[in-house]
């Protein structure tokens, strides 16, 4: 802290200038500066150059502006939920009303081949497509200056591995809406930011800049019945602000997950329990993405590794008829035919009958004598043997022992 007064370290105006770096998505030093002491791009900002450098000192450099920056240009973006014609067409007539709005007559319109079928599509926009394998430079450069300002906005999220796809979409435009609030470089004006030149609105720090995106905030419901003893607020995550006037802000409701408009929000320190909260919901929407995919997978959920060409089935080893014949004859081998005692054998066994007939026995036939039943009248000695084998069942069994014989 040596070389700083005990006002500039105690009301942490430095801190106050590193937070708002990071509310407007991470802009360079030098833009920041000029941001900073230009008043008509940014209203009421609570702290002035100096801050900005005794920031520097304090902290060093912005850890999430050095993180992946190469580019400098910028243009606009649009969420397509498909690429069919219709599609890109609406998305491309919402960009030129936006410059119409503004008093500006887009004329040509400069993509790539994938965008050639719009030609039929749009009577008051030429467009101009490029060649095969060729990409327009300037939109090239300057998707790549998104990409790096939302790697960077990104960079120090707790979540930042695994979020819901409505969260990549508000980083886009939470990113393209602050740096359309900077001085473009090599643009018209070196005053006035290319959002000022096209729809005339500025951005005011208190309305704009509540919270980092990505923070933890309980968002008020603003309901219109209030004498019920349901809550007030909900448990949101902050996607940036509106960009209206009112300076509202783009709210992700962790109950209901969806994305609301809320004006007054609470920043709160965030807890572990959303941090899996959040993590839990970009796990399900990933889920959701590879579902609708016909994919291959062994019993571990693992893709196979080999490829499903012609080439590759032709060389698997696959046994030949002359192969298989071989081996069933081998197996019968090894397995002798019974003779025809041990068939018998076997027969009587499942019969029951291989008990061995006496000289005066015949084979099947029990001779043994049954149990005397005792008549319940007394003095009768009669005694009533079970049904006797019949003549016709002992010559039935008769032949067929020697049959199996």
């Amino acid at each position: 802290m040596e070389g700083f007064t005990k006002e500039e370290v105690c009301q942490c105006q430095a801190t106050k200038a590193r937070d708002a770096m990071a509310m407007m998505a991470h802009p360079p030093l030098d833009k920041m500066k000029h941001l900073v002491s230009n008043t008509n791009l940014v209203k009421n900002i609570p702290f002035t150059v100096t801050d900005l450098n005794n920031s520097e000192l304090l902290f060093g450099r912005d850890r999430g502006a050095i993180r992946g920056k190469t580019g400098i240009k910028l243009y606009t973006a649009e969420f397509t939920p498909s690429r069919t014609v219709e599609m890109l067409t609406s998305k491309l007539m919402k960009v030129v009303r936006i410059y119409r709005r503004g008093g500006y007559l887009v004329r040509t319109a400069l993509m790539d081949m994938e965008f050639k079928p719009l030609a039929d599509h749009s009577d008051d926009v030429n467009i101009n497509t490029t060649s095969a394998r060729e990409h327009v430079g300037d939109i090239e450069r300057g998707i790549r200056f998104i990409e790096e300002r939302a790697r960077s906005t990104v960079s120090e999220l707790p979540f930042k591995h695994c979020m819901p796809d409505v969260f990549i979409i508000h980083l886009v435009y939470f990113v393209v809406m602050w740096i359309n609030a900077f001085v473009a470089d090599n643009g018209v004006s070196s005053v006035y930011s290319p959002k000022e030149i096209v729809t005339g609105l500025k951005f005011d720090f208190k309305l704009h800049c509540k919270a980092r995106f990505g923070a933890y905030v309980e968002a008020s419901e603003d309901a219109e019945i209030t004498n019920t003893i349901k809550d007030r607020t909900q448990p949101c995550i902050v996607l940036g602000p509106t960009g209206n006037i009112q300076g509202g802000v783009n709210c992700y409701n962790l109950v209901t997950k969806r994305v609301v408009e809320r004006r007054t929000i609470t920043p709160l320190p965030m807890p572990d329990r959303v941090i899996r909260r959040v993590i839990k919901l970009g796990e399900r929407a990933k889920q959701q993405r590879t579902s609708q995919r016909l994919e291959f997978l062994n019993r571990h959920k693992e893709r196979f590794a080999w490829e499903t060409n012609d080439s590759d089935t032709q060389n698997l080893v696959k046994p030949t008829p002359r192969e298989t014949d071989a081996l069933v004859a081998e197996v019968i081998q090894e397995q002798p035919a019974p003779t025809a005692l041990q068939t018998a054998a076997a027969a009587l066994t499942n019969a029951n009958l291989n008990q061995t007939p006496g000289a005066d026995e015949l084979a099947g036939v029990n001779r043994t004598p049954p149990n005397p039943v005792v008549s319940d009248d007394e003095g009768d000695d009669d005694e009533t043997p079970p049904n006797p084998p019949t003549m016709k069942g002992m010559t039935t069994m008769k032949k067929m022992a020697i049959n199996l014989a």
